[in-house]
C-alpha cells in the first residue's frame, strides 16, 4: 500500500508540474502572439483560467498529502507547550472542515455552471468546477490517512 501512495505522489507532483509548465507556456505564448505578431491568441485566458484552477485545487490536495501547507509552529509550540498534539488536532479539524466545504460547495457550483459553457473552447464550466468536490473527497481521505498515522505515532510512542 505504501508503493501505491509513492506512485499517487509521483502523479500528483507531475501533473502539477505539466500544468504549471502548460500554463506559462500558453501565458508566454499569448504575449509573443499579441505584442510581437499583433493577433492574440483567443483560447488563451480561458485555457489560463482552467488550468490555474486545476493547479490551485489539485495542488491544495497534494499539500494536505504532504504536509506543506503553511503552520505556524511557534506559536503553537510556545500555545500548547504541555500538550503538543492539540496543534496537529486543530490542523486535522481544520482540513476537514475545509474539505467538508470543497465537496458541499464543489457541488453546487457545479450544478449551478452545467449549463455554461466556455465560449472559446466550448467545455462545459461544471466539468471544469467539479474537480473542486473530487479532491475534497480525496482530501478528506489524505486526512484520514494522517490520523492513522498520528495515532499510530501516539501508541507507539505511549509504549516507550
Amino acid at each position: 500500500m505504501h508503493r501505491f501512495f509513492e506512485r499517487v505522489d509521483k502523479i500528483f507532483f507531475a501533473l502539477l508540474g505539466a500544468a504549471l509548465l502548460f500554463n506559462v507556456v500558453i501565458t508566454f505564448s499569448q504575449v509573443v502572439a499579441r505584442y510581437v505578431f499583433n493577433s492574440p491568441l483567443v483560447w488563451q485566458e480561458e485555457m489560463s483560467g482552467v488550468t490555474m484552477i486545476y493547479l490551485v485545487v489539485v495542488g491544495t490536495t497534494w499539500g494536505i498529502r504532504k504536509s506543506i501547507h503553511i503552520s505556524i509552529s511557534v506559536v503553537s509550540n510556545f500555545l500548547f507547550k504541555k500538550i503538543p498534539i492539540i496543534p496537529d488536532i486543530l490542523e486535522i479539524l481544520g482540513y476537514i472542515a475545509y474539505s467538508i466545504l470543497a465537496i458541499i460547495y464543489g457541488f453546487q457550483l457545479s450544478d449551478l455552471t452545467k449549463f455554461q459553457t466556455l465560449p472559446t473552447l466550448g467545455i462545459k464550466q461544471s466539468y471544469i468546477y467539479g474537480v473542486i468536490p473530487i479532491s475534497g473527497f480525496i482530501m478528506l481521505y489524505f486526512v484520514f490517512e494522517k490520523i492513522f498515522e498520528l495515532w499510530k505515532s501516539k501508541k507507539e510512542g505511549d509504549k516507550i
